[in-house]
C-alpha cells in the first residue's frame, strides 16, 4: 500500500525489502543476564516497543518454538497485554 500510493500519488519509485516476519514477541524474565544475552545474539531481530521493552521479531512459527526451547528462562509474549497484568499485579 505504501510503495503504490508513493509510485502513484508522488511518482517515487520504490523499493521496499521483504523482511521475514512470523509474530512480535515482547520478553519477561526474572534472568537478566539471560535476556541480555539473547538480546545480544539476537541484535538483528530485536526492536524496542514505544516503552523501551525489547520486542523479538521471530522469522517464523519454527523459529520462535526454537527459541523458547532454547532459552526457558525468557517468556515470548505475543501480546504487550503483559504490561498491564504486571501493572494491575504491582498495584499499580
Amino acid at each position: 500500500m505504501i510503495a503504490y500510493r508513493l509510485e502513484h500519488e508522488y511518482g517515487a519509485e520504490v523499493r521496499l525489502p521483504a523482511d521475514p516476519a512470523h509474530k512480535a514477541c515482547w520478553m519477561t524474565t526474572t534472568d537478566e543476564a539471560a535476556l541480555d544475552q539473547f538480546i545480544r545474539v539476537k541484535a538483528q531481530q530485536i526492536v524496542q516497543d514505544k516503552d523501551g521493552n525489547p520486542v523479538f521479531i521471530a522469522p517464523s512459527a519454527y523459529m520462535l518454538d526454537l527459541e523458547r526451547r532454547n532459552n526457558p528462562a525468557i517468556t515470548f509474549h505475543t501480546t504487550s497485554e503483559f504490561k498491564t497484568e504486571a501493572q494491575v499485579g504491582s498495584g499499580q
